[in-house]
């Protein structure tokens, strides 16, 4: 049910609709014929790979994509089988072309929508984004880095990172004694984020971050806003070190 809340979301109802349709079509041809095979071609991966998916531990959206292409075949043999009912029915060839121009469209623009979406949420500079642009121009290469961001993962043949899911939880002075040069605190960890009705998050530490912001000084602060989403991120540089 989820991998077909997840297709039916990416394709829109229109589209997943007709795919239903004609998955329904393309069984029933597949038994009754003709060219029971090539049907049944149409059914007998998808089903497979399906119900493969299904048996594994995890379960991400993008295990469905195989199957999307033959999703797109039934949605197209349901419109077909509508145009070939459409052709029979007496109206003038500009109405049916009309009619079949906006179903074209309801099929088409509800995933093209989604898609545009995604990618421009995917292309978005976040703050972890412009977190890491600040480290590879301030924090030299080999520096021991302990952070609680997440989204940001910073590469091993640069730093000596570890990732934490809070700092707050570490003693400050067995912090500053292990050689950890620098510390990136994230709102993440402490569940503050801007709200979606557009209020700024803060960018105050709580007080539980009181004895690392004691031995450590302030390097940047990273403040989300609509066009960089994400948490607030500190960095602070090991008084210590």
């Amino acid at each position: 049910m989820i991998y077909a809340k997840h297709l039916r979301q990416a394709l829109g109802w229109p589209a997943a609709l007709l795919a239903a349709g004609g998955m329904l079509l393309a069984a029933y041809r597949a038994f009754a014929g003709p060219d029971r095979v090539k049907w049944a071609l149409l059914l007998v991966f998808p089903a497979v790979y399906f119900y493969l998916i299904n048996g594994w531990g995890f379960m991400f959206a993008r295990y469905a994509l195989p199957t999307v292409p033959f999703i797109a075949l039934w949605a197209a043999i349901s419109g077909v089988w509508l145009a070939d009912r459409l052709s029979v029915v007496p109206v003038p060839g500009s109405g049916r072309r009309a009619a079949m121009a906006v179903a074209l469209l309801l099929l088409v623009v509800p995933g093209a929508l989604g898609s545009i979406a995604f990618v421009r949420a995917h292309g978005t500079e976040t703050t972890q984004a412009l977190a890491w642009a600040w480290m590879k121009k301030s924090i030299w290469p080999g520096s021991s880095i302990l952070s609680e961001a997440r989204g940001l993962e910073l590469p091993p043949e640069r730093y000596r990172a570890e990732v934490v899911s809070s700092v707050a939880a570490r003693d400050a002075g067995t912090i500053a004694a292990s050689g950890v040069e620098w510390i990136v605190l994230s709102s993440d960890a402490w569940g503050a984020r801007a709200s979606s009705r557009g209020e700024a998050a803060s960018a105050s530490v709580p007080e539980a971050y009181a004895p690392i912001l004691a031995r450590a000084r302030p390097a940047t602060v990273i403040m989300p806003s609509a066009d960089h989403p994400g948490p607030v991120i500190h960095i602070l540089r090991v008084a210590d070190r």
